[in-house]
């Protein structure tokens, strides 16, 4: 009598959408996964947890508020023999909208000289405002 034993050495196959590009405090991730293997697949997982996270559908959403830079995501899945597959995908948050201010304040002032002062706008960005005599004003971004 024979005995044959047939395994599954073959990793799950990826099938990955398109890089995305998100604008910071603005988009959010929402992309999803497919994979294809001979034997059963098993569970969907990703490297960065504190980020990222993975449901058994293969979406993948971010978890927290991404900030300003590229996010490189291990994205795998393995099947019912533990062959694992994976393939990386990358998230890039830029920050492409500017700063506007706005005032409606129509009674200034100009007894008083002011040289320099601060807006915090947020917490990434700091504006610098010279008021001159004329109470025009110069803005920099620091």
């Amino acid at each position: 009598m024979y005995q044959v034993e047939v395994r599954d050495t073959l990793a799950p196959t990826l099938s990955a959408p398109s890089n995305k590009t998100l604008e910071f405090m603005e988009d959010a991730l929402g992309v999803t996964f497919n994979a294809t293997d001979f034997s059963a697949l098993s569970s969907w997982f990703v490297d960065d947890t504190t980020s990222f996270s993975i449901d058994s559908s293969g979406a993948v959403v971010n978890i927290t508020e991404l900030v300003v830079g590229t996010y490189i995501i291990n994205v795998s899945i393995n099947d019912t023999y533990n062959n694992i597959g994976s393939t990386l995908y990358k998230v890039t948050v830029q920050d492409t909208v500017y700063p506007t201010w706005s005032s409606n304040k129509t009674n200034a002032s100009n007894s008083v000289k002011y040289e320099e002062a601060f807006l915090n706008l947020n917490i990434l960005e700091v504006i610098k405002i010279r008021l001159g005599p004329t109470n025009n004003f110069k803005k920099d971004i620091i």
